[in-house]
């Protein structure tokens, strides 16, 4: 699975946690410009910003794209928080 797949795929879920619509879009629009490390800190600032409840699979799945976007996963270790 490629970088823009996982992201796609990651969005998507991000939604089904109660990421807004306004930010689902600002997200998509990021990946359709190839912006992939502005799509995936939309989404999880967002997620954040918002207290969304995530389970732990969803969190491997950030850790995942982080390591895939090389981004140092303790940059978002506070995503952690919101594992219920």
């Amino acid at each position: 699975m490629n970088i823009n797949q996982a992201l796609e795929g990651f969005i998507e879920r991000s939604r089904t946690l109660g990421l807004h619509e306004q930010d689902y879009l600002i997200a998509i629009d990021f990946l359709k410009y190839h912006e992939f490390g502005l799509a995936f800190d939309q989404v999880v600032v967002q997620l954040y910003e918002y207290d969304k409840n995530i389970d732990k699979v969803y969190y491997k799945h950030v850790i995942d794209i982080a390591i895939k976007l090389s981004i140092p996963i303790n940059e978002y270790s506070y995503l952690k928080e919101l594992v219920r």
